[in-house]
Formats: C-alpha cells, structure tokens, sequence
C-alpha cells in the first residue's frame, strides 16, 4: 500500500513537471498536497506552486475577481503550521496583485488576521498567550466596523462597571462630576460614560491618588489605540498592495 502511494506521488509530481495546462496543474497539485499531507510529507513547497500556477489559471482563463476560489486555497494553507500559513498567504497577496493589481484582496487579509487571532487562542504557553492577547484584540477589532464597535462597546461596559458609585473598603479612586442627562440614575450613568469619549461638558472624572490617575491614563490610551488602530491596519492595508 505504502508503495502504491509513493508510485502515485512520483507520477503525480512528474505529470506535473510535464504539464503545460495550467488547469490541469493546479488540480493535480491540489490532490496531491491532500494525499502528501496525509502521508506526513512536506507540503509547503507545493502549496507555493499551487499559488504560482493558480495565478497562470487566471490568466488564461481570464477569470474576474469573482471567479476567483480563494476557499480552494484556503482549504490547503490551513493544513500547515500558523506561520507558514500567514507566509504563504502574504505570497499569494504578491503573486496575485503583481499580476492583476485591479484586483480587491480585502479576503486574503481578512484571512491572514484571522489566522493571527487563532494563532493566539490555541498558544497552549500561558505566559505567551497573555502577552499576545492585546495585539489579538487589536487585530480582530480592525477586521470591519462591526468588530471595531463590539470591542468598543465592550470597553463602555467595562468603564460603566469601574466608574459606577459602589460601597467599597478602599479608598476611591474617582471624584465624578455628574450632569443630569436622565431621572434615572443608571442610564444617567451610561450617559455619563459616554459623553467621556465624545468631551462633553459639564462632566468630568477627577482622579483621586496616583492609581486613579493611572487608570484614567490607560483608559484614554485604550479607546484612542482602538480606533487609530482601526484606520492604521485599513491604510496599511490598502499600501500593502500598492
């Protein structure tokens, strides 16, 4: 049986060598990466041809953006490592937009952040996972508008929560300066919060020691970093395949 497989594989990959028919190339190759990834053989090398030929496909078949099969190419690259993905991912950007740069390639990125994120959810070293957390977050809240307002939107409730007047054994750390937005004191409150992110007047937070201080700092740099972020990952984005 082993024997059967390698025979296959050689005459696969010297079909391949031979071929001068891009489709015929690529969906021998893409056959062949499933059943050399089967047998545990290295693969990086061919999904690498995969892509080359893919973008020949394109070519002579002069497909549009929208016959473009990027699950195809996503259902090899996850089969390797999470670096080698986003590598060959970031090929597969080059190769496609140094030959058709018209071309929108919004799906790849998203997928390469995407990659990233799960990168940091299945990091099993503890101490490595808190540290790439945040750029986790900012990577996800970058990916469209929506994710940007959830992550957002989270951040209001989190700053409710520690903002909100409660009986505590320590010392406060906020002197807050409300204005009356509503009768009723909660969505008074949340009120309250967000017109801290939009410089309302007439209210304000005064922070009491140096720790109150402190969390306010993080609390302006968090929101401000949040949507920077967002703008500075879109342009990059867009540069990237300039």
């Amino acid at each position: 049986m082993e024997d059967d497989i390698k025979k296959f594989i050689e005459e696969e990959e010297k079909a391949i060598l031979h071929s001068e028919d891009a489709n015929d190339i690529v969906n021998k190759l893409y056959n062949l990466i499933f059943v050399k990834n089967e047998k545990q053989h290295s693969i990086y090398t061919d999904i690498k041809t995969f892509i080359k030929h893919y973008a020949k496909l394109v070519e002579t078949n002069k497909y549009g953006y929208d016959a473009l099969c990027y699950d195809k190419v996503f259902s090899i690259v996850d089969l390797l490592p999470y670096n080698e993905r986003i590598s060959l991912l970031n090929f597969l950007i080059y190769t496609i937009t140094r030959e058709y740069p018209e071309f929108e390639i919004e799906t790849i990125q998203s997928k390469i952040k995407k990659v990233k994120i799960e990168k940091v959810c299945n990091e099993k070293k503890l101490y490595k996972k808190i540290l790439q957390t945040p750029n986790a977050v900012l990577i996800w809240s970058s990916l469209r508008v929506s994710t940007l307002l959830a992550t957002l939107l989270l951040f209001v409730m989190v700053v409710y929560i520690v903002l909100l007047p409660a009986p505590t054994l320590f010392r406060p750390l906020f002197e807050i300066t409300y204005v009356s937005y509503s009768d009723n004191f909660y969505f008074n409150h949340l009120l309250y919060v967000l017109s801290l992110f939009t410089s309302v007047d007439g209210s304000g937070v005064k922070a009491l020691n140096p720790l109150g201080l402190i969390g306010l700092m993080i609390g302006r740099i968090i929101f401000i970093l949040l949507v920077v972020n967002f703008i500075y990952k879109k342009i990059t984005d867009k540069i990237s395949i300039k």
